[in-house]
């Protein structure tokens, strides 16, 4: 398979009026490849309406929470720069070509790594950051090291305590690799249940953001993965 080439990131600095809300940054990272087609993408851009309202409906989600969207398929690209959950509308996103799971990732990173940048410049306080990859498949169509760099980088973060990372696979992923790259929080979505995976990530981040940034507070999932009422399968 001929390698494609990934889009140059077109990061736009997020920037309003500074006020006493800290922010939580929560990136999505989202499997747009052709595999993704018709049931799959219909449920996920279902999904992301749900995540809109669940945010919304929550009145310090809406001011604290922050939403960037990218996603990968042939090329890897920022479809939603960070913006608060009160500006946040979801997109409809469509399916095309191969996996470039890498260069999504490596992109997710660097739109976070700007958005950190201004928070920290206009001195404001902000939680660490969420990022929720999701995928039905496994990295195609990029070079094989590809993910080396960007699944190190993660580590990394996650260890220093400044990024939380879970990978849900959908039908078809590769939960190995899921494994490695979030060791401990990669769970395998339940069928299609999308729109409850969205309600579940809410539910999380909403808690997370009622109390003061710090990270001695144990920043979970609402609910362990063998819970009968979580959204993906149970390791047992």
């Amino acid at each position: 398979m001929s390698s494609s080439s990934t889009s140059s990131p077109s990061i736009s600095v997020y920037a309003e009026p500074i006020d006493n809300h800290p922010r939580c940054p929560c990136v999505l990272v989202l499997d747009t490849s052709g595999s993704m087609r018709d049931k799959p993408i219909a449920e996920l851009n279902q999904g992301l309406v749900t995540f809109q309202r669940e945010l919304v409906d929550d009145e310090l989600a809406k001011k604290r929470v922050e939403v960037a969207i990218v996603t990968f398929d042939s090329q890897a690209k920022c479809v939603q720069d960070f913006t608060r959950a009160n500006r946040f509308q979801a997109p409809t996103l469509g399916v095309k070509g191969h996996t470039v799971m890498g260069a999504g990732l490596s992109l997710a990173l660097q739109t976070l790594k700007k958005r950190e940048a201004a928070l920290r410049t206009n001195e404001q306080a902000y939680y660490r950051p969420w990022m929720f990859l999701i995928t039905d498949g496994r990295p195609e169509g990029e070079p094989s090291d590809a993910m080396d760099q960007v699944v190190a980088e993660i580590g990394s973060l996650v260890k220093q305590e400044r990024l939380l990372f879970h990978a849900i696979g959908v039908q078809g992923a590769d939960m190995a690799l899921l494994q490695r790259i979030a060791p401990g929080c990669a769970h395998k979505l339940k069928e299609l249940a999308f729109s409850d995976l969205f309600k579940f990530i809410s539910a999380s981040i909403v808690g997370y953001v009622s109390r003061p940034p710090s990270v001695h507070v144990p920043p979970v999932l609402v609910h362990d993965e063998n819970d009968s009422d979580a959204p993906w399968e149970s390791s047992q």
